[in-house]
């Protein structure tokens, strides 16, 4: 069931995401303009290919012909929270949510973010264990680097990748489920072996080999990145981080 409900899944976030990306300069201009209020540039979009749901109904038109004449398909969109039942019609369900695919580093999707102005945020898919958002695009960073920042969420996430832009490198994560058992055995699995949690608990009954550094939110990335940088393993890093900074003249 599951292999059914992710290609279904990754059918809706595909459609979606080029939906979006194709209408920059059209309707679509003021999500873009949203996303631009997190640091998140057309580059971000996509690479961690973030998708748009509009107020139209899009989806159902693009494949009505195949809600039609498979009902199961439909049902199975309906029980993930892509669409619903309303007065005996099929209506997309996510209008008005941004959308935020989670990969694993192997590429293979495990969940979906979604964020509505009213509602704020929510994972669609219950069955991962994750709920992690990046790892697919930062898997390398963090294994050649054997280091992890995680965040408390996607907007910290992309914040923090604007601030380490001139290094090259986004060793980041974002935690939505929080700090659990399988993300220690992920980041072991990488080799990492430094972990910097910004404004998250982590369980004490969680063991592990990595040095585990909590650091409380501070308010504003920045203010939370510079209280990390005397605490890195990795001074060559750190000294990029700093030199970075600088370039971009960025002060608190």
């Amino acid at each position: 069931m599951r292999d059914k409900e992710v290609k279904l899944l990754k059918m809706a976030i595909n459609f979606y995401h080029e939906l979006f990306y194709k209408q920059k300069k059209e309707e679509l201009s003021p999500q873009w303009e949203a996303l631009a209020k997190w640091d998140i540039e057309q580059l971000e979009i996509k690479k961690f290919k973030i998708g748009y749901c509009p107020e139209t109904d899009e989806f159902v038109k693009h494949y009505a012909e195949i809600l039609n004449t498979y009902p199961a398909i439909t049902e199975t969109l309906c029980n993930l929270g892509f669409l619903k039942k309303e007065n005996n019609n099929i209506k997309d369900a996510l209008r008005g949510h941004f959308l935020f695919p989670c990969y694993d580093e192997k590429g293979e999707l495990l969940n979906l973010a979604v964020y509505h102005q009213k509602t704020g945020w929510k994972l669609l898919y219950p069955y991962d264990p994750l709920g992690i958002f990046g790892l697919w695009q930062v898997s390398y960073e963090l294994t050649d680097y054997g280091l992890a920042f995680l965040l408390p969420d996607i907007i910290s996430f992309f914040a923090f990748k604007k601030l380490l832009y001139p290094t090259g490198v986004n060793p980041c994560l974002a935690c939505l489920k929080g700090i659990n058992a399988p993300l220690w055995e992920k980041l072991e699995s990488l080799g990492v072996g430094q972990v910097l949690v910004i404004g998250q608990e982590v369980p004490k009954e969680l063991n592990t080999y990595m040095e585990v550094l909590v650091f409380p939110d501070k308010g504003n990335s920045l203010a939370n990145l510079k209280a990390t940088l005397p605490h890195l393993a990795n001074q060559r890093f750190r000294r990029l981080i700093e030199v970075g900074l600088e370039v971009m003249k960025i002060k608190e």
